[in-house]
């Protein structure tokens, strides 16, 4: 069993992966997408919602292709 120390230590682990993450998303000029297991995006690149149509990545986070196509 996990101590807390180490639990610790794979949350920042985790927060700093996710934050790397996103930096990529942001400053990428390749279309990139993540979706959910329940296929909603949770985050995309710029270039990707430019591709769809979109004006913006706030405009495809929290929906499903179907309410996007």
């Amino acid at each position: 069993m996990k101590n807390q120390k180490e639990n610790s230590g794979c949350m920042a682990d985790e927060l700093l992966i996710n934050e790397a993450f996103r930096a990529i998303l942001k400053h990428t000029e390749d279309m990139m997408f993540i979706k959910n297991v329940d296929l909603v995006y949770v985050a995309a690149s710029q270039p990707f919602a430019q591709m769809v149509g979109k004006d913006g990545v706030e405009q495809i986070i929290g929906h499903t292709d179907e309410e996007i196509f």
